[in-house]
């Protein structure tokens, strides 16, 4: 429908005169000009609306706060565990904070290291291999749980005691009661009680994980036998292992000695290994095996010093591989020979890539989204070549 208006009733002749795109100034003709003071403007209800709209004054558009970066984390976890033969026991303090209102999950410690009991405060859910520290409110909360790790007397070189560690912005893991003459290894980084029997770990703050097991102070390996260990090296170790999704990691190694007389030597093998193939110089060898370890004997030429080739070829079962993420602890064979050079190449199971890697031997190209790993190391002696290799499920 449309209406006539009076141009009083819509704020004056001012307004009508906009309207018709005119002012009474820019008017030339009186007769006009007094024909516009007597007219009348015809517009609809909707445009009247608009026009009268547009002359009031809109109040400012709020704008929303900035989101936080994250919606919660961990402050700080303190960690305190006494080790015992039978089970190791502990207190651990966290502290987390939540930075918007609702609820929200906190990722905590896991792995081997269950929770007994936890302060009122403290609202956990437990996943396949770690707990998580559920939140409400905004703010920040102080909980603690009583703890426990399976004891030392179960540590072995096949299942060593894990510990999942989450991010957080302070960490402080203390080991008490560590037994005389042992030292605590995790992974392969050993770390020297003090006269108290405690050990505080130093964590990286990418360290997503603690790899535990007790070794003697002074090491029991069996030395070269008759020989002054100067007098022996390693020139070059090759070494490739490929592992499948069911644990199966087969491990061919290639040693290239340089010794000055006849040698005895002794490599050790992890535990349970299969040894499927021993030759020196091509010739099929059968060592003599006991425990963990075999025994080669390396002639001597008669010349200044002779070169030795020995190829190692052996099986071993760790736990399945998860089928989207997880981690893997891959070591080589040892000896107490001073050692060049290595090459070490890790292949993981079809439709896998790595994610990250801590590693005491150096990579030549990038890690991640990788299935095969090229790593190198250069002038040791007695230090145990091992990988934590972090792997995930290939992206499409």
């Amino acid at each position: 429908m449309r209406i006539r208006i009076l141009p009083l009733v819509i704020g004056g002749a001012g307004l009508v005169f906009n309207a018709l795109g005119q002012s009474p100034e820019s008017s030339k003709s009186p007769s006009l000009s007094r024909a516009h003071e007597s007219g009348t403007v015809t517009m609809s209800l909707a445009e009247l609306k608009a026009l009268w709209e547009k002359s009031q004054d809109k109040p400012p558009v709020p704008v929303a706060p900035a989101a936080p970066p994250v919606p919660a984390f961990l402050q700080s976890l303190e960690m305190e565990i006494s080790l015992h033969p039978d089970r190791c026991t502990g207190v651990v303090k966290a502290k987390a904070a939540s930075l918007i209102e609702g609820w929200q999950e906190v990722p905590l410690f896991g792995g081997d290291l269950a929770i007994d009991s936890a302060s009122a405060e403290a609202r956990v859910s437990a996943g396949s291999d770690a707990y998580t520290l559920l939140l409400d409110q905004k703010g920040s909360v102080d909980v603690e749980f009583a703890v426990s790790l399976a004891g030392t007397a179960h540590w072995t070189e096949d299942d060593r005691s894990t510990i999942h560690l989450p991010p957080s912005t302070f960490r402080r893991v203390l080991f008490k009661n560590v037994p005389d003459g042992m030292t605590l290894v995790d992974a392969e980084k050993v770390y020297l009680p003090s006269k108290a029997g405690e050990v505080l770990l130093t964590l990286r703050p990418t360290a997503k994980s603690l790899v535990l097991r007790l070794l003697p102070a002074k090491s029991k390996s069996t030395p070269v036998i008759g020989v002054d260990l100067a007098q022996a090296t390693v020139s070059l170790l090759k070494c490739t292992q490929r592992v499948v999704m069911d644990g199966g990691l087969l491990t061919q190694a290639e040693y290239s000695f340089k010794h000055q007389k006849a040698v005895s030597l002794v490599i050790s093998l992890p535990s349970e290994a299969d040894l499927l193939q021993c030759t020196l110089e091509g010739v099929a060898l059968r060592p003599e095996r006991r425990e963990n370890e075999i025994e080669v004997q390396l002639a001597h030429d008669g010349g200044k010093e002779s070169a030795s080739r020995l190829q190692l070829t052996y099986f071993t079962k760790l736990e399945p591989l998860n089928r989207s993420s997880g981690s893997l602890t891959l070591s080589l064979p040892g000896t107490v020979l001073f050692h060049e050079r290595l090459d070490w190449t890790i292949s993981l199971p079809d439709g896998m890539t790595a994610s990250a890697l801590n590693s005491n031997a150096d990579t030549t190209a990038s890690v991640q989204g990788s299935s095969e790993l090229i790593l190198k190391r250069e002038f040791w002696k007695g230090d145990p070549v091992s990988a934590e290799v972090f792997y995930q499920k290939q992206k499409p």
